[in-house]
Order: C-alpha cells, then structure tokens, then sequence
C-alpha cells in the first residue's frame, strides 16, 4: 500500500514539474512573443497608414508567397528535430544529439538554397498567377530570408528540444525590431517613389530581421553548445547519421505535408482571391488589390494576433509531451493535454467576442477607419478554431501522430478553397466570403483534430470542458458591447482619445465579468492554477475569499 500512495505521489509531482516546465517555457516564448506583436503593430499599422490598402496589397501578396513556400520548405523540420533532441538528451545521448544537429543542418541548408533560387527566380510567373501587379520586386526582396529562415530553424528546433526557450525568444525579438526600423525606415523614404517601391523597401525589413535573428542564434549556441554537450554521455550507442536523416525525414514529412496542405491551400486560396476578385472588378466600388490590401492588413492581422502568442504554448508542448510519450506515462501525457487545450480554450475564447463586437472601434483607434470591420467580425470565430488547432497538432505531432493532421487540414483546406471560389466571385460578397472560408476550414480542421486527440490522450474534453469558457466569453463580450456603447454617447466626440478611454474602460470591465464568470462556474479549479507560479497560494486566496472551492 505505501508503495502504491509513493508511487502516486511521484507521479502527482511529476505532473506537477511537468506542468511547471511548460509553464516556464510558455511564459518565456509568451512574453517575446507579446514583445513580437507589439513591435509588429508598430510596423504594420504605421505602415499600412502609410502605403494604404493598395501599397498593403503589393506588401501582403509578395509576403505571403513567402510565407507559403516557407512554411513549405520548414513546417516538418523543426519539430522533427526538437522532437528528436529531447529524447536523445533525456536518455544523456551525446553522440546522437550532435548527429540529430549535424543532419538537420545539412538538409536545412539544402532547403533553404532551394527556397531562395523559387522565389527570385520564379517571381514573374507567381505576380502573373496572382493578377496582384506590382509585387515582383518585393517577392525578389524577400527571396533571400527563405534562406536565413531555413538555418534559424535548426538552431531554434535544437534549443527548444533542450527545454530552453530564451534563444528563440531572443531570436524572434530582434528579427522583430529589425523589421520595425529597417522596414519602415525603408518604405518611409522610398515613399516618393511609389507605393511598390515603397512596399518593396518594407520587405527589405523582413530580409534583415531573419538575417540578424540567424545571426543571434548562431552566437548563442556557440557560445551554449558545450554546457549541454557536457551533461551528456558519450558512451550510449547512437544511430548512425543516414538512420537519423531517415528518422527525421519520417517524422518531418506528414508534419510538412500537413502544413503544405493548408499553406498550398491559403496560396491557391490567394490566386483564387486575386482571380475572382479580378473577374468582377468592373462591379466593385474598390479594386481587387485594394480589397485583398484591407482583408489581409487589417482584419488578418489582427484575428492572427491572440493564436501567435498560443504558439508559445505550443513549442513547449511538443518537447514537454514527447519525453512523456517516451517514458510512456500515460496520466502525464493526459494530464498536460487537458490542462494545455483548457487553458488555450479559455485564452481564445474571450478574444473572439471581444474581436467580434469591439472590431469597430479597434479600427478606428489602429487605422483610422473602420472599413474593414465586418471581415474582422467574420473571421473573429476563427481566433479560437486556430488556437485550438495550434495546441492539438502539437499533441498530435508529440505523441509520434504525424500523419493525422495531413487528413484533417486536406479536408479542412478544401472546404475553405470551395466556400472561398463560391462566395468571393459573388459581387454582393466579393471579399467577404475570404473569412467565412477561413473561419469554416479551421472549425472543420479543429473538430477532426479534437476527435483523435480525445482517442490517443482520454483528454477531459467533455461537455463542461466547452460550455463554462464558451458561457463566460458570450457574457464578457455582452459586456463589452454594452458598457462601450455606454462609454460611446459620453466620449464618442473625443476622437482618439474617446476610443481609448472606452476600449479600456470595457476591455477591463469586460475582463473582469470572464473571470468572475469562469469563477461562478466553476470554469477554474484550484489544479489549474497549481501549475501556475505562486498558484496554490493564489488558489488559496480565492478560496478563502469565496471565489473558489
């Protein structure tokens, strides 16, 4: 009997220490990637205040062709190699860890060479595809950060494995801010020239910041590699390099073909934008550039914001779950599952509502005007079909389920290519179908994830799980909407300020409600914040003061 409650002590611990591992390492990637989004608000608000929707259409066509061929050469990659570092450093492996690294290099390097001859070589073809006119230099402008990218992957891929978390981090922030004052330093002068070649020299920004962040990176393990090469052994038989190429390819590949699926899709889906949108353009009161600059400067940026910073969350996982699936404790492998799906659940749902009816006004504060507003309240729904899908491919991917997501994003991808080739072609539409195809492909995408998650982990996703955050976010955005309209009639004629005053008074009296919400209801409990730093106190506070029980 004593060493059965030993054994579920350890284990309780062990969750617990796992728990706060993820923790750290979330809060770490959490605050650069709040830095990261605040630093790119700098950038691309100022910016498309600049170029306007038509200069933000030349800037988002080029980028996201970028982005696409990106996400392309280097989805798999990366995780396959945080992957396979963690559970080679867990077993103390030195010589395996040094060939996981050596092996990753050499196919990233290819990759990224590759990457780079598509772009700047192929950039006419791709602008013609597009009917996006303008874009060719700043696809060739961006040609070269394909290549810095490919190399950042690895040593990023490296640390994360390892647990740590402040190189990445360190890494984003700097190709942030190089973007921020390159870039729009750039676009700024070049301005007189013209919008694309304004556009282009925003672009530039991009190129440097990847340079610059490879640059950290590479310092950083210079400088970190022989610490950990030193806890290490150097006496435990390894595979030899092919078979580790081989493994890596093996779990890089349906991670990849998962992420090229959709990334192919968003690119055919911005062919198809430009296409369709070029087809009735005789029937539309802006043009298909100025129409596609507003959809994806404003409304896409900002619905992307909230499941970027879930992204921290997620590189933790992936190395957090996989020393779990390795060990093969299954109540460690449910525990985290839960625990990470709920506490993305109760991050994205309040920041759909509050996106859905306070998108208006945020407009107006970022840009000015409010033209855009019902994209951002079409595709608000998706910031947590996003976040959700986030979280459950790391899961997936973690637990060695690669290939799923391959499936569930094809189908999604599909979906969201139909939906968009009916609805944007419709002139009382036009761009407007673009976020119903967005927000319909990842509801898709997120439920067939879900369903295999609840498979292979037992995850408690029930019920209750959904309805206490899906309540407590409906009663926060009612909030929202009331106390601003409120705040509208006394401040309304303020301008600016007014708008200010108003999102923060509801923003806060909004936030409150979720909380108190998520209390009444029991959408907290004491075991959630016990993974929390200080948590059990601060549960323990809230018990005391009958907020918790």
């Amino acid at each position: 009997m004593k060493n059965v409650d030993l054994k579920i002590r350890r284990l309780t611990m062990s969750v617990k220490n796992q728990g706060q591992s993820i923790v750290k390492g979330s809060l770490i990637l959490l605050i650069a990637n709040l830095m990261v989004k605040i630093i790119g608000a700098a950038f691309k608000i100022p910016l498309t205040n600049l170029i306007g929707n038509e200069g933000m259409g030349i800037f988002n066509s080029a980028y996201n062709i970028y982005a696409g061929l990106f996400i392309v050469a280097t989805a798999g990659l990366p995780v396959a190699v945080s992957k396979m570092i963690s559970e080679s450093t867990v077993t103390g492996n030195l010589i395996e860890t040094k060939r996981i690294f050596k092996a990753s290099y050499m196919m990233f390097l290819i990759i990224g060479i590759i990457g780079f001859y598509a772009l700047y070589f192929f950039s006419d073809s791709l602008v013609r595809t597009t009917k996006f006119e303008g874009s060719n230099s700043a696809i060739k402008a961006i040609s070269p950060a394909i290549f810095f990218v490919s190399l950042m992957s690895v040593y990023r891929g490296f640390f994360q494995g390892t647990t740590n978390m402040f190189p990445t981090a360190i890494s984003e922030v700097v190709e942030a801010l190089a973007k921020l004052v390159v870039g729009f330093t750039l676009a700024y002068i070049l301005f007189p020239k013209g919008l694309s070649v304004s556009a282009t020299g925003a672009i530039i920004g991009v190129t440097t910041g990847t340079f610059l962040s490879f640059a950290v990176l590479l310092i950083i393990h210079i400088i970190k590699k022989n610490s950990i090469y030193n806890q290490l052994s150097d006496t435990k038989p390894a595979r030899s390099l092919n078979k580790i190429v081989w493994a890596l390819l093996k779990i890089a590949i349906p991670v990849t073909i998962s992420a090229s699926v959709f990334t192919l899709t968003n690119m055919v889906d911005t062919f198809m934008i430009g296409r369709n949108l070029d087809s009735i353009k005789h029937l539309l009161s802006e043009s298909p550039l100025q129409l596609y600059g507003k959809y994806t400067s404003k409304a896409v940026v900002l619905y992307n914001m909230p499941p970027t910073l879930v992204m921290s969350l997620c590189l933790a996982l992936v190395p957090a779950i996989s020393r779990a699936h390795t060990v093969k404790n299954k109540q460690l492998i449910k525990s985290t599952t839960t625990q990470s799906l709920k506490a993305t659940l109760m991050f994205a749902a309040p920041c759909s509502a509050w996106l859905a009816v306070l998108a208006a006004p945020i407009l107006k504060l970022l840009y000015g005007t409010d033209d855009a507003t019902l994209l951002l309240q079409l595709v608000s729904p998706a910031v947590t079909f996003v976040s959700l899908v986030l979280v459950s491919n790391a899961i997936l991917q973690a637990t060695g389920h690669v290939s799923i997501p391959v499936i569930n994003i094809a189908i999604g991808g599909i979906a969201k290519v139909i939906i968009n080739y009916v609805l944007v072609s419709n002139p009382a539409i036009n761009i407007n179908g673009a976020p119903i195809g967005t927000a319909s492909c990842y509801f898709i995408y997120m439920v067939l994830n879900l369903t295999y998650v609840y498979k292979i982990t037992k995850a408690e996703i029930g019920f209750s799980f959904w309805i206490k955050p899906i309540i407590s976010a409906l009663v926060s955005g009612a909030v929202a909407y009331f106390i601003f309209g409120i705040c509208d009639v006394y401040f309304g004629g303020m301008g600016r300020i007014g708008i200010i005053f108003s999102l923060a008074l509801s923003g806060g009296l909004s936030a409150a409600a979720y909380l108190l919400t998520l209390l009444a209801t029991g959408g907290i409990t004491k075991e959630d914040l016990s993974i929390l730093p200080k948590g059990d106190k601060l549960a323990e506070m809230l018990i005391k003061i009958k907020l918790m029980k």
